[in-house]
């Protein structure tokens, strides 16, 4: 959780609703010293530069949490337009590990 950003990765909880959200469409990559995902940065060099896929739904987290399970799509298609903190797809470059996605 410690690479993800409030507001546009995930929302935290609020006195009426304890447990925070990551947000479902946030482009992920894979740590590789952890094994881990982050969010995708094509300037990272620790493993989140190679796109592994989009978190497929809201997935809940409580309060000091720091690993959230969700679901991952790395086969598909993604409108890019709609990827929360936004993805430029002019940056992705062909990886064999890398997801399959169609942007539309």
């Amino acid at each position: 959780m410690n690479l993800f950003c409030e507001g546009t990765h995930y929302v935290c909880g609020d006195g009426c609703e304890p447990y925070g959200r990551v947000l479902s469409g946030v482009p992920v990559g894979r740590v590789a010293e952890s094994g881990l995902y982050g969010p995708y940065d094509p300037e990272a060099v620790c493993g989140r530069q190679i796109l592994r896929g989009f978190i497929v739904a809201e997935a809940p987290f409580a309060p000091g949490q720091t690993r959230v399970p969700a679901a991952l799509l790395w086969h598909g298609a993604v409108k890019a337009s709609k990827v929360p903190g936004g993805i430029d797809v002019s940056q992705l470059v062909w990886h064999p590990r890398a997801a399959q996605i169609r942007f539309v």
